[in-house]
């Protein structure tokens, strides 16, 4: 190649280097810019990201100290309810004793109550009887007030116990001044009188023993006979209801008694005493 034409060849490769130059100048500002951009965005990026994770730990902050205020009033909470339990364990362990005594009074109580009940059971029961007891005392009474007597039927009934045994003699002496008496023994007399016996004499005593009821007894030396009739007679008398029993010693024609009446001189082979009402 000529000079020229290298000379040619330099100033071309001169312009193509310049413009190469040019191009590569502009391509490294425009890379520079692009890349200031790209790191300016990237730091406006950062800063955001800073300012949120500040942010953010602000509220990790608050939240920590809202958390760590929420522990101290749940402690001081818990430390309450933990006074407070122990308040109420103390209150029903006291409640309890108290439900213990309640329980054991409420037990002595009952006990009482019963012992009580009982009482006034047997109280009941005591009454009950005495009211019984007053009703046979009043019964007894009116029984004791009540005259003796002998009905018809009664009459007949002793007559007919007497009646097989044949005839039989008896005497009376009355005891004491009542006008019962006299007549109950008008009644026995009678009812003697029916079975075929008879009644040789009925005194008074003036004076006489301290008996009671009717008493039967005979005379010394009677025979077996005049003994059975003696026990028939009594038999016949309680049979209805009469208070009869025999006397001894047996008495002899000398009677010892002073009396009132028309006594006969000598003595009946029975003698009844009729005196007052037992």
């Amino acid at each position: 190649m000529s000079l020229e034409g290298w000379k040619s060849f330099f100033e071309i490769g001169g312009v193509i280097l310049l413009f190469l130059t040019f191009i590569f100048g502009a391509g490294v500002v425009i890379t520079g810019n692009w890349i200031n951009e790209r790191q300016a965005e990237r730091l406006r990026q950062f800063d955001s990201s800073l300012t949120e994770a500040k942010t953010d730990l602000l509220k990790q902050q608050e939240r920590a100290a809202n958390a760590e205020r929420n522990a101290a009033d749940a402690k001081k909470t818990a430390s309450e309810a933990g006074e407070g339990t122990a308040k109420a364990l103390a209150d029903a362990a006291k409640a309890q004793a108290s439900l213990g005594s309640a329980e054991r009074k409420a037990a002595e109580a009952n006990s009482k109550a019963e012992g009580f009940r009982l009482d006034i059971a047997k109280a009941n029961e005591s009454a009950k009887q005495a009211e019984a007891r007053a009703a046979e005392a009043a019964l007894e009474l009116e029984r004791f007030k009540a005259p003796r007597t002998l009905t018809g039927t009664q009459q007949t009934s002793i007559a007919a116990l007497l009646r097989p045994l044949g005839s039989v003699q008896v005497e009376f002496i009355i005891i004491g001044d009542a006008p019962e008496i006299g007549t109950f023994t008008e009644q026995i007399a009678s009812a003697i009188r029916q079975g075929g016996w008879t009644v040789r004499t009925i005194v008074k005593a003036v004076s006489g023993p301290n008996v009671s009821g009717v008493l039967v007894g005979t005379k010394v030396g009677s025979s077996t006979g005049i003994g059975a009739a003696a026990s028939t007679l009594i038999l016949a008398l309680r049979a209805q209801g009469i208070v009869a029993g025999s006397f001894t010693p047996q008495y002899t024609d000398q009677i010892t008694i002073a009396v009132m009446g028309d006594w006969a001189g000598t003595t009946a082979p029975i003698r009844l005493l009729v005196a007052a009402k037992p």
